[in-house]
């Protein structure tokens, strides 16, 4: 072997041996730079900033059901609980529930489900599960020219949507609470802002697109025109709840099934 050969075996040894210490290294320590991307609702008018980034954790390091809690509802309990107005109970359907918390609300009859086109929305406070709430047939909104940007266009604060809290069930029996939708009336977002101090103290500062999470639960808040929308969210517990359902309605129609002929 030739000096020069024995120089080039020399590099190309040493070469290999680094490209081995970095990939060693590489799987060591390496992370993904990916991460969760938000999928919940967005509020009628508002936008939905992308990105989604971990909130520091509760001071009593609670999970993310109790630590997104409002007003004492939280992920995982019956949708049907006290105060709540629901939708019947079907087979293979998620079940949507209101407590409307409205003053202008009180006395009045209450209601909740689907308004189709054409159709005049009850008497009284109702919920439409495909959006939007309503008093006495009337759709609580910001009127529309303001809403398109007209020049001049006066707000309407008498059509502030109605304050409330809504909820939506797995397909389970009992119907559990996978998301939640706080809706009230609108203040800014800005750091020094009621509403800021108020959800930082209770759930910790959120990200500079005002979301949360904690474990698989997902938080969001949205303001605009006449009120601010609080989006709470466990899309993992949803689907894990209703699997289970699924498993248990298969093992009972097999245990219930017919006799088998005779073969």
């Amino acid at each position: 072997m030739t000096q020069t050969h024995k120089r080039n075996v020399a590099v190309v040894a040493v070469i290999l041996l680094a490209s081995c210490a970095q990939l060693s290294k590489s799987i060591g320590g390496g992370s993904s730079a990916s991460g969760p991307t938000w999928s919940g609702p967005s509020s009628p008018g508002g936008s939905s900033a992308g990105g989604l980034s971990s909130a520091p954790s509760s001071p009593a390091s609670a999970s993310g059901h109790d630590r997104f809690a409002v007003l004492g509802v939280k992920i995982g309990m019956p949708v049907d609980g006290d105060g709540f107005t629901c939708t019947p109970a079907k087979d293979g359907e998620d079940r949507h529930c209101v407590k409307f918390l409205d003053k202008r609300c009180s006395g009045q009859p209450l209601h909740i489900g689907v308004k189709k086109y054409g159709d005049k929305a009850p008497l009284g406070c109702f919920s439409d599960t495909s959006g939007g709430t309503y008093l006495d047939g009337a759709l609580m909104q910001e009127n529309a020219d303001v809403r398109a940007g007209v020049a001049g266009a006066k707000s309407s604060p008498e059509r502030r949507p109605l304050t409330a809290l809504f909820v939506r069930g797995t397909r389970s029996t009992p119907s559990k609470i996978y998301q939640m939708e706080y809706q009230f009336e609108y203040d800014d977002l800005t750091p020094d802002s009621k509403l800021y101090k108020a959800l930082a103290a209770k759930y910790g500062a959120p990200n500079d697109r005002m979301k949360w999470k904690e474990d698989t639960t997902e938080a969001k808040v949205e303001c605009s025109y006449l009120n601010c929308n609080l989006y709470i969210q466990d899309s993992h517990f949803e689907e894990v709840e209703n699997r289970k359902q699924e498993e248990q309605d298969g093992a009972a129609r097999r245990k219930n099934a017919p006799t088998p002929p005779k073969l």
